[in-house]
């Protein structure tokens, strides 16, 4: 504005934004005992629940869960397995080592798909999917209600600290 001469000067050239340093919030393991001990009947809160402990273990982003595809699950030369990806946000690519933990969620989310019958190809927009193209997490609720969700799961535990993916 000042460039196109609608104003003589930047009224906000001399000040200052102080944003106020915000507290470090963390969980101790205690927590993470506690959520992962817990018996959930909610399809939702339980998703909530088993997305959230697996960042936990994995370090990934919503983003990113919500479109991890079990091709994405490899397996080293060692035995190992390791989630190769791109992040959603940057378009880089990271590679996460599995926890054996991570790697029970994702076991037993394949099961439960397994007893439902969500295993079989499906086709969509002309061509079958496989199993690497099916997501690991699919997707029942949108991200408020996961919020929601996981902050009742959070205080079921007695978790003071708000739980967030």
């Amino acid at each position: 504005m000042v460039i196109q001469r609608i104003i003589r000067y930047n009224p906000f050239e001399n000040t200052k934004h102080e944003k106020p340093e915000q507290k470090i919030r963390f969980l101790q393991k205690s927590d993470v005992a506690k959520l992962m001990a817990l018996k959930v009947n909610d399809k939702e809160a339980e998703q909530a629940r088993l997305m959230f402990i697996f960042a936990c273990f994995t370090g990934l982003a919503i983003a990113d869960m919500e479109h991890l595809q079990y091709g994405h699950i490899q397996t080293a030369a060692g035995g190992q397995k390791y989630i190769r990806k791109e992040r959603q946000k940057t378009k880089v690519e990271f590679v996460v080592p599995l926890h054996p933990i991570a790697e029970a969620i994702i076991k037993h989310c394949k099961a439960e798909r397994e007893r439902k019958g969500g295993m079989q190809s499906v086709k969509e927009k002309g061509k079958t999917k496989t199993m690497t193209d099916k997501l690991v997490f699919p997707c029942y609720c949108s991200r408020s209600v996961m919020t929601a969700k996981l902050s009742i799961v959070g205080k079921a535990c007695g978790i003071r600290e708000r739980l967030s993916c």
